[in-house]
């Protein structure tokens, strides 16, 4: 007669979950007691995790989570339901795009899935039709972004107003505002330049408009 047959306590809940009873080679606790096993256990879970294997298995399950929310009629389900932003500018069309081809190029293609799912009108070109390509366009991120680093705020603001003033024909008043673009320090510091020099300009304009001392021959004209 069988373990399953006899009642056994080795044996497993009769579940789909549970097919395996504790006697089987196959069942993971087996392990427990053997040395070699377990390490053989933990280099495959370490080599599958390297490898990848934890990000395709979130990936697959947030697709097929994508499958079960999406135009789902339970009220729980609204909160989750996706909320896609405008992508009429540009830069925002451009980002998605560079980002699709990202995921293209290393083929995480249930992360692509999902997003067509949560987005069935994402361009299905990305223009990046050689990996050169997008390597370039990264690198270029990447330099901007080093370079942004090393940038103060005022030098930024300084960037800044050149640019937009360059998108007028005449530029517009608060460009001409020396404040307008300047950190709270640099503020201060031009008021007080400013201030110093606005004392020493009257200090000078007092000492040329103040009578000769009496005694004094009078300057010949």
């Amino acid at each position: 007669m069988s373990n399953s047959d006899s009642g056994s306590q080795n044996s497993l809940p009769d579940s789909p979950f549970f097919p395996i009873s504790l006697d089987s080679p196959n069942t993971p606790r087996i392990h427990l007691d053997d040395v070699k096993q377990n390490r053989l256990d933990e280099k495959v879970a370490a080599t599958v995790a390297e490898k990848g294997g934890v990000n395709y298995i979130q990936a697959e399950y947030v697709s097929q989570l994508c499958d079960a929310v999406i135009g789902s009629d339970n009220n729980l389900m609204h909160e989750l339901q996706p909320r896609i932003k405008d992508l009429s500018p540009d830069v925002y069309y451009r980002a998605l795009c560079l980002s699709l081809a990202f995921l293209k190029r290393y083929k995480m293609t249930q992360t692509v899935d999902a997003l067509r799912k949560e987005f069935p009108d994402a361009p299905k070109s990305t223009g990046y039709s050689r990996a050169s390509e997008l390597d370039t366009a990264f690198e270029q991120l990447f330099t901007t972004s080093e370079n942004s680093r090393e940038l103060g705020f005022d030098k930024r603001a300084r960037q800044f107003e050149r640019k937009v003033s360059e998108m007028y024909e005449v530029a517009p008043t608060w460009l001409n505002d020396a404040m307008s673009v300047r950190s709270t320090r640099s503020i201060r510091s031009w008021k007080s330049a400013r201030s110093a020099k606005s004392s020493k300009s009257k200090q000078s304009h007092r000492s040329s408009k103040s009578p000769t001392p009496s005694g004094s021959p009078s300057p010949r004209k």
